[in-house]
């Protein structure tokens, strides 16, 4: 009778190793994976922090960062805000300008509003935003995130109705990309679905006397999707795609005479 017990609690042991096993690979596939690996995953939640729950070491610095700078000593500057897409850029070197970089990693709409204030501590005379890749990764819904954004305008139009808005378009995403796959089967065209549904609608926000939208988007496609010489892993840009968007600012940048 012992040995049968003693047999009974083994499979129950075995059967419960197995459901960890299955429940702890099932978590990595359909969540730690989709989410940057376990190196994003550790830093996400292992770290507390009352910052945004995407917030990334990077981000984190920057912010801090952003919060104890003086106001820049530039009148009324250009701004340049956004996630890592703005981040990543040398905006002073590429345009030949002096513009101010405030663009954090794993930024969503739901982070820039949250971080406004300092952004408009600046003063500046105009704000060139890219936002919302993240908030689609994230899952948002275009309304929402529509929505945050829409925000983000009236804030900065409230703070200074003299702050011209340029608001440059989503840019699209190539699904083969190595960030774009871990995202799973269909996750190059669910985001590229998105991201032409977001512009759209943004798109509908410019007024052309306070708010501006710029088509940055089109300008990288290659059959419906971000041109793979465009894109070190499929959401990130090659010096090739920061050409391709200065390119188009630059027509912007030249009217604002003489704030450059």
């Amino acid at each position: 009778m012992s040995k049968v017990r003693n047999l009974g609690v083994l499979l129950f042991v075995s059967l419960l190793a197995n459901l960890l096993f299955w429940a702890t690979g099932a978590l990595y596939v359909f969540y730690v994976r989709q989410h940057g690996g376990v190196a994003r995953f550790i830093e996400r939640f292992g770290t507390p922090s009352p910052i945004a729950a995407n917030a990334t070491i990077e981000s984190r610095v920057r912010r801090s960062l952003f919060k104890t700078l003086e106001p820049s000593s530039a009148q009324s500057p250009t701004v340049f805000l956004g996630d890592s897409l703005t981040e990543l850029c040398e905006w002073n070197e590429l345009l030949d300008a002096p513009v101010l970089n405030r663009g954090i990693s794993s930024d969503t709409t739901v982070d820039v509003l949250n971080r406004l204030d300092t952004v408009l501590a600046l003063h500046p005379k105009a704000i060139y935003l890219m936002i919302g890749i993240n908030d689609a990764v994230e899952g948002s819904s275009v309304a929402a995130a529509a929505g945050r954004y829409q925000q983000i305008l009236h804030t900065i139009h409230k703070a200074d109705p003299a702050t011209a808005v340029y608001m440059q378009s989503v840019l699209p995403v190539l699904s083969t990309g190595s960030f774009v796959e871990m995202l799973g089967r269909n996750g190059g065209p669910r985001l590229n679905q998105w991201v032409r549904e977001m512009n759209q609608t943004i798109s509908g926000y410019a007024d052309n006397k306070s708010f501006f939208y710029i088509n940055v988007h089109d300008d990288l496609l290659e059959n419906n999707e971000l041109a793979g010489r465009y894109t070190v892993d499929g959401i990130h840009l090659t010096g090739a795609g920061y050409t391709v968007w200065k390119r188009r600012v630059l027509t912007f940048l030249m009217r604002q005479e003489p704030a450059l």
